[in-house]
Formats: C-alpha cells, sequence, structure tokens
C-alpha cells in the first residue's frame, strides 16, 4: 500500500475508522454527550478527509514521494498497533 494509497483510503471509510479508533482514547470525548459527540466526531472525519483530498490534489509528487518512507512507517505502526489491540481484546481472559 503506497501513500497516496493510504491518502484515498483515508478520503472514505478509511477516516471513519481511523478517527473513531483514536478518538476513544481521549477522555474528554468519552465523556462527551452523544449528540456532541456525533458532531465532533463529523468535523473531525470531514477535517481529514478534505485534508488528505488537498493532499492528493495539490501537494507536487516530488514531496509526496520524499514523505512516503516516514509515513509508510507512521502507517505500518497504526496497522500494528490497531491489529494488536484487537487481538488483545478478541484473547482477553475476564
Amino acid at each position: 500500500m503506497t501513500l497516496m494509497d493510504v491518502l484515498i483510503w483515508a478520503q472514505g471509510i478509511g477516516v471513519v475508522l481511523a478517527v473513531s479508533w483514536v478518538s476513544e482514547y481521549f477522555g474528554w470525548f468519552i465523556n462527551v454527550a452523544p449528540k456532541m459527540k456525533k458532531l465532533i466526531f463529523f468535523v473531525i472525519s470531514a477535517g481529514v478527509a478534505i485534508a488528505s483530498m488537498l493532499v492528493v490534489n495539490f501537494v507536487p509528487a516530488n514531496i509526496i514521494e520524499m514523505i512516503t518512507p516516514y509515513m509508510n512507517a507512521v502507517i505500518a505502526i497504526f496497522i500494528y498497533v490497531f491489529i494488536s489491540d484487537g487481538f488483545h481484546a478478541v484473547t482477553k481472559l475476564d
């Protein structure tokens, strides 16, 4: 998966998955009223999707090429942590 693939993915369902997962780690977000939580979630998701579209459409290809190795590392860590959390949730003994 290339950085451009991830940026395009972040314009759709990817942004919803990422923002949902990350937002649950913030205590202030968990304690927000449900209607406000939906609004905050929508605004953040829309902001990330629009930022991704702006990068895809307006950042020169040579800049994307320069940051790709760094972003690949960040993307890989995000995926590994996401999978690890899922694995621990499924295998947790209560």
